[in-house]
């Protein structure tokens, strides 16, 4: 098994966490750090002897010409230039941390006994595209440490996360028991990840297990490092008027640093040391409860470096600490980081709010979470008639990201167990088709049947209205009419809905039910009448097309792709072999029946015509063709057989039509198709296009429709 750490390289901070053996994330030691779980801060130098330093170390290079920091951006929005610049920071700076004695000691490098494989989970922001992701893959390809891992006999691969899928796994599976435990089925929760360069947001779903649902929310501009650099503008502005009185008016360093600002340009180093001093001072500003209440004597001792640059220090005060909430930023469309942080909760309250959805616990995470205005801004966004959600603050913020990431090895383990078991349900598919088909046969036939012996009746009643001029034009009329109805919107119509009844009352029950044993096995809620809904209720109209049900708790967001597969693709590719099918089968099993109706007409009405008295003897002579003679001499006896000959190809004047019985017509009809549907599903069981060919059509799109349900319980544990 191999070994994953979750590495979460933030604009602000880097931390390492791995999985102990108890299944729980902890988190590693950083490099020059003494302890395990503090994070370091995501900068980087160089030593006198060139070797690339990280985190608090590089505070004390000398060479400030190459201090780096704020290096993770957005790729795609990067010119050329800018992304080789990005790429080099982020190789420098992962080669250093994974090639540093505290991380190598760690992870084992040197350990031959250990496992070889070795998967590091790194995290983006969600709002980042795949062009995004693909670019910063590989940028981290390009890392050394890999190389030299390899020597050791150890792999390395770099897998890619979405923040909030990150959020989700810590969430779930961290130390939040106590706080879920008091989430109901079908309640929401929320994750709030403010970060130095991001905001990301998370909506997660209770169902009996939890899973992500699509809330496109965040905002991958909205960082607390401006506060920092808004700190350093307004100090730098207050040393520039300064330097320019001091120096005549001449332009110092600060006012090229407020022209770095002005024009965006790149920033370098010594300022760069110079915005650290400023983040330390927001934390610990910010971090603290009721900081209005220290004094400046307070501020002035707690923020100290270990190389002073610029006596930065003697310009911090509550109120510019204040005021650099209140900075307009162009990358913010013109708001402030306050506003933008309001805008994100009270878009996300608005966002459910519309979709019916009131979350029951909000989780803030994130270093910036700290920040007491963070927390008021989520209550003001939240409450509603005078009630809050549960709003948690995570105890250990920078390290979210990172644990969540570790935490997809327990993820992978249950989804590699619930892969197996979902792939066993879709194998199964074909053979629970295949043993369905008589009943499919049977329904067909049912369906069928009734409307078939309805035409017959309708055509019959039409011949004894005079509609058709004889028997035999009758019986090749209702041929033809049986013909048509089948092949008629109507006719595939009720095909149609043969087919989804079985797919629904026979296949979707049975798949219903496996799918209900493995999601009960690893303890998510699953409707069991799942499938059975779907086909049930499903409706053709009489043109063949579908309408898709709404089904409760999203389920046609998840499956309507696949749906449609199986409603506009599969069906019709099943009504092309069923409709000629049925015409080669149903035609000769219904015309001899039509045959024997005929004669059995036929025969009804030479009974009927001794009977009739003198009108019907020149009729039964016309018919019979031989003169009144004969009838004297032998008799109606005498001229029946040529009557049953003759009868049903001979015009019946509408005085003997109308003697025939209504009764006995409907009668005879249904004596003689009391057997139809049974004929017609032993012909639909005896094709091999039915039994074999048509299950294989079929297969595929209810393949993918499993695929696509179970994809929903296989997502709690991804």
């Amino acid at each position: 098994m191999a070994n994953v750490y979750g590495y979460d390289l933030g604009d602000g901070d880097t931390i390492v966490s791995k999985i102990n053996n108890n299944e729980k994330a902890v988190d590693l030691k950083m490099p020059g750090m003494k302890n395990e779980g503090i994070p370091i801060p995501s900068i980087y130098s160089f030593s006198d002897s060139n070797e690339v330093l990280v985190g608090y170390t590089a505070l004390a290079s000398k060479k400030l010409e190459e201090l780096c920091i704020n290096f993770k951006l957005r790729p795609t929005e990067l010119s050329p230039e800018e992304r080789t610049k990005m790429e080099k920071s982020v190789v420098a700076f992962t080669d250093a941390v994974f090639l540093s004695k505290e991380m190598v000691d760690q992870i084992g490098v040197e350990n031959t006994t250990n496992d070889k494989e070795i998967i590091i989970n790194i995290g983006y922001p969600t709002k980042w595209n795949q062009q995004d992701a693909r670019l910063y893959r590989e940028m981290l390809n390009k890392c050394t440490f890999k190389q030299k891992y390899q020597k050791k006999g150890k792999t390395v691969t770099f897998a890619l996360q979405h923040e909030s899928k990150a959020a989700l796994l810590n969430t779930i599976y961290g130390s939040r028991e106590n706080l879920l435990a008091k989430v109901q089925n079908g309640d929401f929760i929320v994750v709030f990840d403010f970060g130095s360069s991001t905001t990301d947001v998370t909506l997660i779903s209770r169902k009996s297990d939890y899973h992500l649902e699509d809330l496109e929310e965040g905002d991958h501009k909205l960082g607390a490092r401006l506060i920092e650099r808004g700190i350093f503008k307004l100090v730098a502005e207050e040393m520039a008027k300064e330097q320019a009185g001091d120096s005549g008016g001449s332009r110092g360093f600060f006012a090229s640093i407020l022209e770095m600002f002005a024009e965006r340009k790149p920033i370098d180093s010594a300022t760069n040391r110079c915005i650290f001093k400023c983040r330390e001072a927001k934390e610990i500003y910010f971090n603290t409860s009721s900081p209005d209440e220290k004094s400046e004597d307070y501020w002035y001792s707690r923020i100290t470096g270990i190389k002073r640059v610029f006596p930065l220090q003697d310009y911090f005060s509550s109120q510019l600490m204040k005021k650099a909430l209140e900075l307009k930023w162009p990358e913010l469309g013109n708001r402030t980081y306050l506003e933008g942080c309001k805008d994100v909760f009270q878009r996300v309250a608005k966002k459910m709010r519309e979709m019916g959805r009131r979350p029951s616990l909000i989780i803030l995470t994130g270093g910036a979470s700290r920040m007491g205005f963070i927390r008021k801004s989520c209550e003001d966004a939240f409450r509603q008639n005078g009630k809050c959600p549960v709003i948690s603050l995570d105890n250990e913020p920078s390290s979210a990201i990172s644990r969540g990431l570790a935490y997809s090895v327990v993820a992978d383990k249950k989804a590699s167990e619930l892969e197996q078991d979902v792939q066993n349900i879709r194998n199964r598919v074909p053979g629970i088709l295949s043993d369905k088909m008589s009943s499919l046969a049977q329904k067909i036939a049912r369906k069928l049947a009734t409307p078939i012996v309805g035409i017959i009746e309708r055509e019959v009643d039409r011949w004894k209205n005079g509609g058709y001029t004889t028997l035999n034009s009758m019986k090749s009329g209702i041929g033809d009419e049986i013909k048509k109805y089948l092949e008629s919107q109507t006719g595939k119509s009720e095909v149609n809905n043969a087919v989804l009844q079985w797919l629904g009352e026979e296949v979707g029950a049975e798949l219903d039910r496996e799918i209900s044993r493995i999601a009960g096995k690893y303890g998510v809620l699953y409707d069991p009448k799942t499938i059975q809904d779907i086909f049930l209720k499903t409706k053709i109209d009489g043109y063949g097309n579908p309408t898709i049900p709404r089904m409760g708790g999203g389920i046609e967001n998840i499956v309507k792709g696949t749906l449609q597969e199986v409603m506009l693709k599969t069906l019709p590719m099943v009504m092309a072999i069923l409709v000629p099918l049925l015409l080669i089968i149903i035609m000769p099993i219904v015309m001899p029946i039509l045959g024997i109706i005929v004669s059995i007409i036929a025969g009804i009405i030479v009974t009927l015509l001794p009977v009739l008295g003198p009108v019907a003897v020149p009729i039964a002579l016309a018919i019979a063709g031989v003169s009144g003679w004969i009838l004297v001499t032998k008799g109606w006896q005498g001229i029946k057989d040529a009557l049953n000959r003759n009868v049903s190809s001979y015009d019946l004047p509408m005085i003997i039509r109308n003697a025939v019985s209504k009764q006995k017509l409907t009668d005879t009809i249904r004596q003689e198709t009391r057997d139809l549907s049974s004929k017609i599903a032993n012909g639909l069981t005896s094709s091999r296009d039915f039994m074999d060919k048509l299950p294989r059509e079929l297969s595929g799109g209810l393949q993918n429709l499993v695929e696509s349900l179970t994809a929903q319980i296989t997502l709690d544990f991804t």
